[in-house]
């Protein structure tokens, strides 16, 4: 939804740039899609206005959102409003993005180190949620209870 409320998201950055656009993004998303990361500014976006106005309607309806925000998103599916720019445009073309880091990258690596420090380990699944992340908390010795993200030097 954002990327249709945005003058730079959704791939408008790229498309206004006055040359080709080279990226380097660090991806905080399960899977790294580049047109999801920061919304894609220097991105296609394959969304359109319909589907980001048939998201208000399954998440609360027009009455649970800003009246700036309806406006405009109805706007757009009358074709009052430019699309996002799609993988055709010109200028999206000569675009190039690279993945330079990434959340799996990071987990690996903070692994590692706890290794190293011979602090305890967690894994997480591809969903992004812990997987076994237990911990023994210190006041209470004896005592473990779940933590859906605990970092592991909080769980010496």
């Amino acid at each position: 939804m954002r990327k249709h409320l945005s003058a730079i998201k959704g791939g408008w950055l790229a498309n206004r740039a006055a040359g080709p656009v080279l990226t380097y993004v660090i991806s905080d998303v399960v899977g790294d899609d580049v047109s999801v990361i920061a919304s894609g500014p220097t991105v296609a976006d394959p969304s359109t206005f319909a589907d980001a106005r048939a998201l208000l309607d399954r998440y609360g309806g027009a009455s649970a959102y800003p009246d700036a925000v309806v406006a405009r998103l109805d706007r757009g599916v009358r074709g009052e409003v430019p699309e996002t720019p799609k993988p055709v445009y010109p200028r999206l073309v000569k675009s190039d993005v690279h993945v330079i880091g990434s959340r799996g990258g990071a987990m690996f690596g903070a692994a590692a180190k706890a290794v190293g420090a011979r602090l305890p380990r967690r894994a997480a699944g591809r969903s992004g949620r812990w997987r076994g992340a237990r911990c023994r908390a210190g006041a209470s010795a004896g005592r473990r209870r779940r933590r859906s993200r605990a970092i592991a030097s909080r769980c010496a």
